[in-house]
């Protein structure tokens, strides 16, 4: 038996040509956007980036300058004690004059250099009060009422004659040792208003070179060390 034959239907042929010109005008179309937006970006980023690396260079110069056109002064030689001094477990400490020194290191003038001193007993046995105890740090950050502001040129040193200063006494026994310490310390400001300050420990020896000794109310005479206990610059 023979079935009808159906009549034949072709498939309708997409039209590649228009599928592919319209796909190729619609890249084109968003080219031509991606370009705009691109150059458009590129003309504001540009200065902006001009902008920051002429801000960066000019702040690095700055610091540059800065801290190269600068006054620095330091504690040029360790405190001088004029006179012998002496102490007692009853009758306290008495000292004469001591000298300190500083000098600009740097290569601009140093404006309001207030100098200040801290002489310091600390006995060898802990009495249990940190004043006394410990040995006195040099803190920068601790501004210190000193003597009469002044303005030192680049270059310049000077010297301060502190005039019998007080030093309290720790609660000492009979026959107890203590060691002298003085904390001789510079604060001072730049032509830009910044504040500066530079502190130096130093410890005392008598003259057999030995540290440790007796306050048992005889004269004591010494230097103390060139080398710093501690140190702080800011």
């Amino acid at each position: 038996m023979q079935f009808p034959q159906l009549p034949f239907q072709a498939k309708k042929k997409t039209r590649k040509k228009d599928v592919a010109h319209w796909q190729s005008w619609e890249k084109d179309a968003l080219d031509k956007k991606f370009r705009i937006v691109a150059i458009v970006c590129g003309v504001v980023a540009v200065p902006v980036i001009v902008f920051m690396i002429v801000r960066v260079y000019q702040t690095i110069v700055e610091r540059q300058h800065t801290s190269e056109h600068r006054p620095v002064v330091t504690n040029s030689n360790p405190p001088v004690l004029i006179q012998p001094f002496s102490c007692d477990v009853k009758s306290g400490a008495h000292f004469g004059d001591i000298n300190t020194f500083m000098r600009n290191v740097g290569n601009a003038d140093a404006l309001a250099v207030t100098p200040s001193l801290i002489l310091r007993f600390v006995p060898d046995r802990k009495v249990g009060q940190p004043e006394f105890d410990e040995i006195p740090s040099a803190g920068c950050g601790q501004k210190r009422k000193g003597n009469a502001a002044r303005q030192l040129a680049a270059a310049q040193g000077g010297v301060v004659r502190w005039s019998q200063p007080t030093v309290a006494m720790p609660p000492l026994l009979n026959g107890e040792t203590a060691q002298l310490y003085a904390m001789s310390c510079i604060h001072y400001t730049d032509s830009s208003g910044v504040d500066h300050s530079n502190c130096d420990t130093y410890r005392f020896r008598l003259d057999s070179g030995i540290p440790i000794f007796a306050c048992d109310n005889l004269p004591k005479s010494g230097k103390f060390d060139p080398e710093t206990v501690s140190n702080c610059t800011e």
